[in-house]
């Protein structure tokens, strides 16, 4: 009986923490863009949120270096918010300013950051025995210093692809050459009959990074190019298609 319990507890505290760091579509509060355009000429930027909910939330914001464990009295992103904490009734939205508080001419190349987002519903009236649970929700930051050279669609474009294994693994190793970061929803080898299909991800300014397409078939043909769909500033999916460089 005992084991039992522990293993009950166990369970649930798990489950408990799985909510916690839940995507947000499980969430009342939603941020309206799916990234941050931050140019860091500008005072600030404005970050809006609506609740779609049924009942008001609580919701704390603070930024990261990109460690997702750090609580709000720890972060360490070089931004101001306001307000930190803010209740936000059903149905109803809430604008946080987004304020830079560095030097905006040490980077020759665009960072990035992290904006969280903590919901917390209220207590329920009508229940002593309940679970409250928080959701949090994290976006990227982009932060751009003033006159950086190129421009974000010509670094999404000009991303080439190298065949780096094709023995028990597809790997692809993408360079990019740009000041900006490029991130991706899917990446695909392609054959003129076939397409194997693999996971997103990002690569950053100047640098390289492999990705491994998984789903190989048994009359594998070696590819000859890739297929994949970047994220625009807005959002949206863009597909490019690219041969693979010998």
């Amino acid at each position: 009986m005992k084991k039992y319990c522990w293993a009950l507890k166990v369970t649930l505290t798990l489950a408990i923490l799985f909510l916690v760091f839940a995507n947000k579509t499980y969430a009342n509060v939603i941020i309206t863009s799916t990234r941050i355009i931050y140019p860091a000429s500008e005072k600030e930027v404005t970050i809006r949120l609506e609740n779609s909910g049924q009942q008001a939330s609580l919701i704390q914001a603070w930024t990261d270096k990109g460690n997702e464990a750090l609580t709000p009295d720890q972060a360490d992103g070089p931004f101001l918010i306001t307000p930190p904490i803010s209740r936000i009734d059903p149905n109803k939205g809430q604008s946080l300013r987004l304020i830079y508080t560095r030097d905006t001419t040490l980077n020759d190349q665009e960072s990035i950051y992290w904006l969280n987002i903590l919901d917390v519903p209220p207590k329920p009236m009508d229940s002593e025995n309940y679970v409250q649970v928080a959701f949090k929700t994290r976006i990227k930051i982009f932060l751009r210093p003033k006159g950086l050279l190129g421009d974000p669609i010509q670094a999404a474009k000009n991303i080439t692809w190298k065949l780096i294994s094709s023995d028990k693994k597809i790997i692809l190793r993408g360079t990019n050459t740009s000041n900006y970061h490029v991130s991706f929803n899917e990446i695909s080898a392609t054959t003129i009959e076939d397409k194997y299909k693999g996971s997103g991800g990002m690569i950053a300014p100047k640098s390289q990074k492999d990705f491994e397409i998984t789903d190989k078939p048994r009359n594998y043909k070696k590819p000859t190019s890739v297929t994949y769909t970047w994220i625009n500033d807005y959002g949206a999916n863009e597909t490019i298609t690219t041969p693979l460089l010998d």
